[in-house]
């Protein structure tokens, strides 16, 4: 998941120069872009900042571990290409 929230982060500020390096926040980032999304959008990249930065700590890592079954990781990677290709159709803009 780090690296696919690392290539949202990219995606999201392509085309927005005022984005600190520091920010792992991907809602924060988008608004700070100006992307408009739904609510469904803006809470699932909330969610995804929230497994990124929780999964650095060694307690969430393994009650994640046994919340990530097959089922729930595929859903979640679908999830990330879907707002993944919807990204790369605003950059293309």
């Amino acid at each position: 998941m780090t690296f696919v929230c690392c290539a949202n982060k990219i995606i999201i500020s392509y085309r927005c120069v005022v984005v600190s390096r520091n920010i792992h926040n991907l809602l924060r980032i988008a608004r700070t872009c100006g992307l408009q999304m739904s609510g469904t959008q803006e809470e699932f990249l909330l969610e995804v900042t929230a497994y990124n930065i929780k999964a650095r700590y060694p307690d969430y890592k393994k009650s994640f571990q046994r919340k990530a079954n097959e089922e729930f990781t595929l859903d979640k990677i679908a999830r990330i290409e879907e707002m993944q290709k919807w990204l790369r159709k605003i950059i293309a803009r």
